[in-house]
């Protein structure tokens, strides 16, 4: 059966390297939303906490529910329903619109969003006296503030621009908290690239570390080399063999022809499982260099040989970037059926 291998020491590594950048792993809050960036919630989860990290960020609450066991702090990022918030010690839900303060429940907890500049959600700097009005008004228990960065992993000046626009916040957000008697509030603003890009400048109390705690960034090359170590291998295990003579074609539309005799044979993953459909046209190959044979299937995919397993990627990138795509989507897009084993 396919499954996928999940590096715990490559994982560790990759916490503890951070962590020496941006003052500690325990200013670590690790994003595990969208299951985990397709590594599994569950299994990074258990794994996040045996390595100290004490706080999580997730997408929704069906994902905090599932790791509630590990942390003492899960940030929700979306709600779509505030009134649906549960009042649970460890949850923190995302307040990001002025209008949604008024449904969420009374004591829920909060952490607010501004938005610095992606104009894709978050109350607007404007807005805060405001909204700090409201959260008291509405009983809420405003724990912290964030924002997110848009361009941190863009050779530029945006990232600083909007940076020193979020300083700015954070001053008047402590300002604010006093007014309207809220206690100290936490705040935190960088990703992965920003956190690495900022490392030792960071004043924040915390830091979401997603995809470089599985072993990838964005960043331009001019920022330096990074030792990060990829998480995630993907295996497929061997169907069946045969033999294909010259001139034999193979899978849907025959779009493989043989130019010899040759062995084939095909292995437990395809577009079902979240695998980029490989139509022939990309040609990418496995780890060991070999190239997919013609179109994949929805369960299934074809390689020369009589390997009984074959690693598909230990790290995607090469993969992303035949598909002219980005590291988050091939690894997100990988079904949460596979199954996972911890190594």
């Amino acid at each position: 059966m396919a499954y996928i291998s999940l590096d715990s020491s490559a994982y560790g590594h990759n916490l503890r390297y951070i962590g020496s950048k941006v003052g500690g792993i325990s200013k670590i809050m690790a994003v595990l939303k969208d299951n985990a960036y397709g590594h599994g919630i569950e299994q990074m989860g258990r794994l996040a906490s045996s390595f100290g990290i004490k706080r999580a960020v997730v997408k929704n609450t069906f994902e905090a529910k599932i790791i509630e066991p590990f942390f003492e702090k899960i940030l929700i990022l979306i709600e779509a329903n505030p009134s649906k918030a549960i009042k649970n010690d460890k949850f923190i839900y995302t307040c990001d619109d002025i209008c949604s303060i008024k449904d969420f429940p009374r004591n829920t907890n909060i952490h607010l969003k501004v938005d610095t500049g992606m104009r894709r959600n978050g109350v607007l700097p404007e807005q805060l006296d405001e909204v700090f009005s409201l959260l008291k008004k509405n009983n809420l228990d405003l724990e912290g503030v964030f924002t997110h960065f848009y361009g941190a992993d863009i050779v530029g000046s945006e990232f600083y621009v909007q940076n020193e626009c979020y300083k700015k916040v954070k001053l008047a957000c402590k300002n604010l908290a006093k007014k309207y008697n809220f206690p100290p509030l936490h705040f935190h603003s960088c990703n992965s690239s920003a956190s690495l890009r900022l490392q030792e400048s960071l004043d924040d109390d915390f830091v979401r570390i997603g995809i470089a705690s599985y072993g990838y960034t964005d960043l331009h090359e001019s920022f330096g080399k990074f030792d990060l170590k990829p998480v995630l291998a993907l295996w497929g295990e061997k169907i069946c063999s045969r033999e294909l003579k010259k001139d034999d074609t193979l899978g849907y539309g025959g779009a493989f022809l043989a130019d010899r005799d040759m062995v084939v044979s095909s292995y437990d993953l395809g577009y079902g499982d979240g695998l980029f459909r490989q139509n022939g046209i990309q040609n990418p190959h496995v780890k060991n260099g070999k190239r997919f044979l013609g179109r994949m299937s929805m369960d299934c995919f074809s390689l020369e040989g009589i390997d009984e397993k074959v690693c598909v990627f230990d790290d995607v990138r090469e993969f992303a970037k035949r598909f002219n795509t980005i590291t988050y989507e091939i690894l997100t897009q990988l079904s949460p059926f596979i199954p996972r084993v911890i190594k």
